[in-house]
């Protein structure tokens, strides 16, 4: 895939459901025009699918866990966006899946801003497509509104 043209990868492998929580929240923000200014320097844009029965009843029916986008730099370049299901299993731990990743090769602190930004604007995504999508929540909220 070329330079500043990533998207989010399509199919299903392993009999997972041939729906992806993490290309809805992408399609969502990108429609927004909010991920303009990410678009140029990312990489690769991709789905994670679960390989766990829980992980992919956790995509299904995401409303009981917490969407967390997180950066880091990666072990030998770049700097990686992974974006997880978390849930708190009543102080007994934590449980987590895996739903997507993006990355940039850029590692300057223009590309930290921009992906830092970026976890920002994928949290937004998630909230507000889980509340329309579990809870009814009016579609007509937007990028645009104030919370």
């Amino acid at each position: 895939m070329p330079r500043g043209r990533a998207r989010p990868r399509r199919g299903t492998a392993g009999g997972a459901a041939n729906y992806s929580l993490f290309d809805a929240i992408v399609s969502r923000a990108k429609q927004a025009g909010d991920l303009e200014d990410a678009e140029h320097i990312l990489d690769f844009c991709r789905r994670c699918i679960p390989e766990s029965d829980a992980g992919q009843e956790a995509e299904r029916n995401p409303y009981n866990y917490d969407f967390v986008p997180m950066i880091a730099f990666g072990t030998n370049e770049g700097i990686y966006l992974s974006c997880y299901l978390m849930q708190n299993l009543n102080g007994q731990g934590m449980c987590s899946f895996r739903i997507g990743t993006m990355k940039t090769l850029s590692a300057d602190q223009n590309a930290c801003k921009i992906m830092g930004e970026l976890c920002g604007t994928l949290m937004y995504h998630a909230r507000r497509y889980m509340d329309e999508q579990f809870c009814g929540a009016p579609a007509s909220w937007n990028s645009s509104e104030q919370d």
